[in-house]
């Protein structure tokens, strides 16, 4: 791996390499290798958008946590979700055809978000993911309230900028604890194996695990 960061900017740098680190190990015992000899994690300006993707680098805004104190569990929580979240967009991109039809941010967002959730609990605690949902919470309200459309269902999400990434996440994450992690990645890496060429959407992957799940959670999604 490697950092690109301003110089002036090097406080958190162990934190970062070693949650990625831990990413690493964490994709090959549930999922497999991350798939590149070599991740960049590269800070950007603040007037660029907060992280974004490109084959094999993660651009991470520099007020994203690059000289943020972290003496406190909320902090490292953060810099933890936020670094681990894109390493899993980047396994997901690799392994994954994604269908541009509704309920896609559910793959591209909600889902590498919430196993970076669960990779979260493993790593730090249950009470680092309390403080990641009170987050997601309140961005998710305040986008409510501002939002001028309807909001859709989960299973029909589309770029809708607040509520992948918050509600879906979240929700996401307590499907993953409902299924239980184990079984939730094998069927998830089974269904990626069935015809690799084929763009997949979000609905054929819930439909695969429908059945394991309580009315209240399928509710949760269709409504």
């Amino acid at each position: 791996m490697a950092i690109l960061h301003d110089p002036k900017h090097s406080f958190n740098l162990e934190l970062y390499e070693k949650a990625t680190k831990k990413a690493f190990a964490f994709l090959e015992e549930n999922l497999s290798a991350f798939p590149a000899q070599e991740l960049r994690i590269i800070e950007i300006p603040h007037y660029q958008e907060d992280f974004y993707n490109f084959p094999n680098t993660i651009a991470i805004s520099e007020k994203e946590g690059w000289y943020a104190s972290t003496a406190n569990l909320k902090e490292q929580a953060y810099i933890y979700q936020t670094v681990v979240a894109q390493i899993c967009k980047q396994w997901l991109y690799a392994n994954l055809k994604i269908a541009n039809v509704q309920g896609a941010s559910m793959l591209k967002t909600a889902l590498p978000e919430a196993i970076a959730l669960q990779f979260l609990k493993k790593e730090l605690s249950k009470e680092a993911v309390e403080l990641i949902f009170e987050a997601k919470n309140g961005q998710y309200i305040k986008g409510a309230n501002v939002a001028s459309n309807k909001e859709p269902a989960l299973l029909y999400a589309d770029d809708t900028d607040y509520l992948e990434v918050n509600k879906g996440a979240i929700e996401m994450y307590n499907l993953i604890n409902e299924v239980g992690a184990k079984p939730f990645y094998q069927i998830l890496k089974t269904w990626l194996s069935e015809e690799p060429t084929q763009y997949k959407t979000f609905l054929s992957f819930f439909e695969r695990i429908k059945s394991k799940l309580s009315s209240e959670t399928i509710t949760k999604f269709e409504k």
